[in-house]
């Protein structure tokens, strides 16, 4: 009975230990908390990747700067600007492309060479003016295109930089080897006890 109450005595003991470490992290009110579980997330609806601990964490720094939320609102609104834009663009640049293939296709059946002569004549005229009517304006969206993929690089790149300090400050909390060490002593105590243990 008493080797019992001294087993037990030792499991809570580890387990307080490990109940003070989990305390130990300290809490204040700036960015340097963040990687707390509990902190971030609520923040995992910002991100296109809700596993992105990048993404999370700047969330989290970003809360209170207007300046920064601002910015990242402009960004977000620009790209589905961009990419909505694009899409009707799309959908209206792809229908005369399918006229002019169903077209070619189906004077390609014409058993008379001069009609067909002439009708294909007038298709590949109306392409032509299709294609240089619309030239700028697909160089325009190629520019816009670009310009998306440097702006999501460079905001990348930011948000790398913004929160490096942050997992740089949560690794102070790693533990050293002193309590670990401690642990594993009282483990290998405790083995020693259940090992001696009879019927």
């Amino acid at each position: 009975m008493k080797k019992l109450i001294t087993i037990i005595s030792i499991v809570s003991l580890i387990s307080c230990n490990k109940e003070a470490r989990t305390e130990a992290i300290p809490k204040n009110e700036t960015d340097k908390v963040i990687l707390k579980d509990n902190d971030i997330k609520s923040f995992s609806r910002y991100s296109n990747d809700n596993n992105s601990l990048i993404e999370k964490i700047y969330y989290k720094i970003i809360e209170n700067d207007q300046n920064l939320t601002k910015l990242d609102e402009e960004i977000s609104k620009l790209n589905d600007e961009s990419r909505e834009y694009k899409r009707s663009l799309d959908d209206i640049l792809q229908k005369p492309d399918d006229y002019y293939k169903d077209a070619k296709y189906r004077t390609k059946f014409l058993k008379d060479s001069l009609l067909k002569k002439e009708i294909l004549k007038l298709i590949e005229s109306s392409e032509k003016n299709f294609t240089k009517n619309t030239s700028v304006l697909k160089g325009k969206m190629k520019q816009t295109n670009l310009n998306t993929i440097s702006i999501n690089e460079l905001y990348s790149i930011y948000k790398i930089r913004k929160t490096l300090p942050a997992i740089e400050d949560f690794q102070k909390t790693i533990p050293n080897n002193k309590k670990i060490d401690s642990i594993i002593n009282e483990q290998e105590k405790l083995i020693q006890q259940l090992k001696s243990l009879k019927n």
